[in-house]
């Protein structure tokens, strides 16, 4: 009968640090996640090499990135041990089809006056640039640079406006063909990817890669509230957002 008293108090007690022990290690594994946090940057060059079926070469990443440089020399096996483990993580969660760039940039702004059919369009082009230049996005890997060319954002220069659309962006535009400092901010599906031949931009050697818009949003901040409008959206048809995405792994596992 002790025995069984016995067995029991230990079972119970053992219980009871399991779930003490919890909160500690969902707080250890938050932190541990925070650790492996991807820049931007990184995931460019994670669909570069994902589209081009190589591997990264993470020593020679990690020893031409800041965190290394700016170790001292006691503390530079520690960062590159951590941050090889982080970049590996990294890659192999990385999935280009579904983690798409997002890329925030100048533009400048322009609504036109309605023609004769009615129609208005808002118009944007990017500062110091000819109305013509096509933009590409450079990431630095590793000492390497690669060029992100969005293939299909030259379409969405011109859009023509409902006339819902245009009442609205004449609020924060009332001028008509004056230029208005705004922004762009996409999200960018990587389709394709060099790697054999790199292209000079700008005086500098870059690995071009060609990506599709998911998601573009057009805005402009008012000068006296600070706040950020949004003027216009496009949702590519194939785009789930990161919401949707949860629910719909929700639904399929249930």
């Amino acid at each position: 009968m002790e025995y069984n008293l016995l067995k029991k108090f230990l079972i119970l007690s053992t219980l009871a640090l399991s779930i003490l022990c919890i909160p500690l290690q969902t707080t250890v594994s938050a932190q541990a996640l925070k650790k492996t946090e991807i820049s931007e940057a990184e995931k460019a060059a994670f669909a570069f090499l994902k589209l081009n079926n190589t591997k990264p070469n993470y020593s020679s990443w990690i020893k031409g990135s800041k965190p290394y440089k700016n170790a001292s020399n006691e503390e530079k096996g520690e960062v590159e041990r951590l941050e090889t483990h982080r970049l590996k993580w990294g890659f192999q969660e990385f999935n280009f089809e579904d983690n798409f760039l997002k890329i925030k940039t100048n533009v400048q702004l322009q609504v036109t006056e309605k023609n004769e059919k009615g129609t208005a369009m808002l118009i944007f082009h990017f500062p110091h640039k000819d109305k013509d230049y096509i933009p590409y996005f450079p990431y630095d890997y590793g000492g390497l640079w690669i060029a992100l060319l969005v293939q299909d954002l030259p379409q969405f220069a011109r859009l023509k406006l409902t006339e819902e659309q245009y009442t609205h962006i004449k609020k924060y535009m009332p001028q008509a063909n004056q230029v208005y400092d705004g922004k762009i901010t996409m999200r960018v599906r990587p389709v394709s990817a060099d790697n054999k031949t790199p292209f000079k931009l700008d005086g500098v050697d870059q690995w071009l890669m060609m990506g599709d818009v998911a998601f573009l949003k057009c805005s402009i901040k008012d000068d006296q509230t600070e706040q950020e409008n949004d003027l216009w959206e496009y949702y590519a048809p194939w785009y789930l957002t990161e919401t949707e995405n949860f629910l719909l792994d929700e639904l399929e596992s249930k």
